[in-house]
C-alpha cells in the first residue's frame, strides 16, 4: 500500500460524503472491449482499413473511422454501441465492486451501462445520468450542494442503456447524451475547450472532493491539462485525490507533488487487484469502526447554556427501529403505516412489514384509531401506526395520491398532539412513508418530521409535557447528506423561512438564478417569478423530491400547492423553465 494511499482514510472521506469515484475504461473490461479493443471493433465496424491510419496507433484509426462514419451520415451511437460490448463477457467488470456501496457521485469517461446495470442488480439503485451540456453541469453543481440520490456524471458522453430497468436513468436525455460522445483525447480536448461551463463545473468538483481514479487513464495529455487549468487559476485542492493504477504507467511522484494525487500502484497485469480493492474499502465502510451515531438537537436551547440543557429533544439516530421490550415504560413505538380504503372516513390502516415483530398478528383485525392519523392495536397504545396519508375524498382516489410531504408533517403533528396527553415522554419513530413504494424521497420525510415537532413545540399549551423524539434511520443517502452536513434540520425545528434557489430559464434557454427566502406553507403560484398570463413555463424542484419527477407545467392545481408540499428545502433548486426544451 503506497504511503498516504489509506483505506481508513478513504473510508472516512466516504463517510463525509467527500469520495467520488472517478472511473476509465478499465473498470468494465469483461463486459466491454479496452481502449485498444474498441478501436479495433470501430474500424471493423466502419469499414476502415488499418491504412488510414499509422498502424499501431489507435487514436488515428478511432479518427479515421468516426470521419468516415460522419460523411456517410451513419449512426455514431449505433457503431460505439456495437464496438463497445462484448457479445459474451468474460466475467464480471469491477463495477460490481464498486456497486456494493451507494455514491451520491460517480465521475466516468465510459460510455457504457455496466456500472448502471450493477447498481441496479446490487441494491436497486437507478442514479441519473448527467452530461456535458450547460443545463446538466447546473445540475450536477445543485447536486453537490444538496447530494439526494446518486448521479453518474458522464463527461464523454453516454450510449442509451440496453436495459428497460435502467432507461429511467437516463430518461428524456437519452438522444442528447449520445450525442455528446467523444473519442479519443483529441475529440474530448476540442469538446473542453468549447465548455467553459464543463471546465468551471469540474473545477469546483476537483477542488471540493477527493476523486478515487479507477481504470481512468491519467496520463493522457488532455487530462493532466485540465487539472494544470484549475490549480494554476485557483490552487491547489483542499483535499488529497488518489488513483489505482498499473505499476510503471504512471510517473508516482509527479501525480504526488504536482497533481495532488496519491497513487497506490499494482502489478503489471494484475488487474484483479483494483476490485480487490474496491472490495476492501467497501468491507471497512460496511464494517464496525469509529461513525457518528447520530443527529441530536434541542428546541429550547439558550446561547449560555446550564446543566438542565444537556437532553437533546429531537435526535436521529442511524439504526432500526427498537423493540417494544427495549423500550421504557412511559415511551412509544410509531410505525408508518398505509391507508386503504375502508368504512368511514378514516379508512383501514395497513399496518408495514416492522409490525410483525412488535404487535400481535391477532390484533391486527382489530385496530383503534386515536385520531384521524393514529392507530393503534394494543390496549395500552404502546405501539402506534402513523398513517401519514390523506383522507380519501373519493372512489377515484388512489392511495399513491393520498401520499404527500405536507401529509407526513400533519400526520406527525396530530400524532405528537396525541402521545403528549397521554404523558408519553419519549417516541421512538421510524421514517414516515419512506418505503419501497414511496412516493418521494426519504429525505423529504425527515424534513417534514422535524418541521412538524418545531411547529408543534411553538403551539403547544404551556401544561403539555414535551416529549422526545428519536427518529430512526438506515436509508444511505439520508445517512450520506446527514453525515456531510448537507441537510439543516435546525432551520426546520425553528420552522424557519427556507431558503431556495430560483433558477428561470428564459425562452432561448439562458438561465438565471436568485436567492429567495420563503415561507414553506406559501404556495407555489404566489412567488413573484411566475406571470398570471402566458408562456406556461414547465416547473420541477432540484433535487427531485420524488422518486420520478420531471417538469410539468404549471396548472391551476400546482399554482395551490404549498412550497412545502411540493418538495422545496432550503438548499433546494425551482427551476422555472419557459424554453422549448427540457433541461
Amino acid at each position: 500500500m503506497a504511503r498516504g494511499f489509506d483505506l481508513a482514510t478513504l473510508a472516512y472521506l466516504y463517510d463525509r460524503g467527500g469520495l467520488v469515484p472517478f472511473t476509465g475504461s478499465g473498470m468494465s473490461i469483461g463486459e466491454c472491449h479496452d481502449w485498444d479493443g474498441f478501436v479495433g471493433q470501430l474500424t471493423r465496424n466502419a469499414g476502415v482499413a488499418a491504412t488510414r491510419g499509422k498502424k499501431g496507433d489507435p487514436i488515428r484509426q478511432a479518427a479515421g473511422a468516426l470521419e468516415l462514419l460522419r460523411r456517410e451520415g451513419l449512426d455514431i451511437g449505433d457503431a460505439v454501441r456495437k464496438s463497445v460490448y462484448i457479445k459474451i463477457g468474460r466475467k464480471p467488470s469491477h463495477n460490481r465492486a464498486l456497486a456494493q456501496l451507494h455514491w451520491p457521485l460517480i465521475c466516468t469517461t465510459n460510455y457504457d451501462d455496466v456500472y448502471l446495470k450493477e447498481a441496479f442488480r446490487s441494491r436497486k439503485a437507478l442514479p441519473t445520468v448527467r452530461g456535458r451540456s450547460e443545463s446538466h453541469c447546473r445540475r450536477v453543481l445543485q447536486h453537490m450542494s444538496l447530494p439526494a440520490g446518486e448521479v453518474v456524471w458522464a463527461l464523454q458522453g453516454f450510449l442509451v442503456p440496453r436495459t428497460k430497468a435502467t432507461i429511467p436513468c437516463v430518461g428524456d436525455d437519452a438522444v442528447a447524451l449520445q450525442k455528446e460522445l467523444v473519442v479519443g483525447p483529441v475529440e474530448y480536448r476540442q469538446a473542453a475547450h468549447l465548455s467553459p461551463h464543463f471546465r468551471r463545473c469540474f473545477s469546483e468538483l476537483f477542488r471540493s472532493r477527493s476523486l478515487l481514479f479507477l481504470g481512468a487513464g491519467l496520463s493522457e495529455p488532455y487530462i493532466l491539462n485540465l487539472f494544470d487549468e484549475i490549480i494554476a487559476l485557483a490552487g491547489p485542492p483542499s483535499r488529497p485525490h488518489f488513483a489505482l493504477v498499473q505499476d510503471g504507467s504512471l510517473d508516482v511522484d509527479l501525480m504526488r507533488d504536482h497533481y495532488h494525487i496519491i497513487c497506490n500502484t499494482y502489478p503489471k497485469g494484475a488487474h484483479d487487484r483494483v476490485s480487490e480493492s474496491i472490495e476492501s474499502l467497501a468491507s471497512l465502510v460496511l464494517a464496525q469502526r469509529a461513525r457518528p451515531r447520530g443527529w441530536s438537537y434541542r428546541v429550547n436551547t439558550p446561547a449560555m447554556v446550564t446543566a438542565e440543557h444537556s437532553e437533546s429533544n429531537f435526535e436521529v439516530v442511524r439504526a432500526p427501529l427498537p423493540l417494544p421490550k427495549h423500550v421504557g415504560k412511559d415511551e412509544v413505538i410509531a410505525i408508518s403505516c398505509g391507508r386503504d380504503r375502508g368504512d368511514g372516513h378514516r379508512g383501514k390502516p395497513m399496518p408495514g412489514r416492522l409490525i410483525k415483530n412488535r404487535v400481535p398478528r391477532r390484533r391486527w383485525a382489530d385496530p383503534r384509531w386515536l385520531n384521524d392519523w393514529t392507530v393503534t392495536w394494543n390496549k395500552d397504545a404502546s405501539v402506534c401506526g402513523i398513517v401519514a396519508r390523506h383522507l380519501h375524498k373519493g372512489n377515484d382516489s388512489s392511495s399513491r395520491d393520498a401520499r404527500s410531504p405536507d401529509a407526513v408533517r400533519l400526520a406527525f403533528k396530530e400524532f405528537l398532539r396525541e402521545t403528549s396527553s397521554r404523558g408519553v415522554t419519549r417516541v421512538h419513530v421510524q421514517l414516515l412513508s419512506a418505503g419501497q413504494g414511496r412516493a418521494f424521497r426519504p429525505w423529504i420525510s425527515l424534513v417534514q418530521m422535524a418541521r412538524a415537532y418545531g411547529q408543534w413545540v411553538k403551539e403547544r399549551p404551556r401544561s403539555a409535557k414535551l416529549p422526545s423524539v428519536v427518529v430512526y434511520v438506515v436509508t444511505p443517502d439520508v445517512v450520506a447528506l446527514l453525515n456531510a452536513g448537507q441537510l439543516h434540520l435546525a432551520e426546520h425545528l425553528q420552522d424557519a423561512l427556507i431558503r431556495i434557489n430560483v433558477e428561470i430559464i428564459d425562452g432561448l434557454g439562458m438561465a438565471q438564478t436568485h436567492q429567495e427566502f420563503v415561507d414553506a406553507k406559501d404556495r407555489l403560484g404566489d412567488l413573484t417569478v411566475f406571470s398570471k398570463g402566458p408562456p406556461v413555463p414547465r416547473v420541477h424542484a432540484v433535487p427531485s423530491p420524488h422518486a420520478q419527477s420531471g417538469p410539468k407545467p404549471l396548472d391551476k392545481w400546482m399554482r395551490k400547492t404549498e412550497l412545502r408540499d411540493f418538495g422545496l428545502v432550503s438548499g433546494s433548486t425551482l427551476v422555472v423553465d419557459y424554453s422549448k426544451r427540457q433541461p
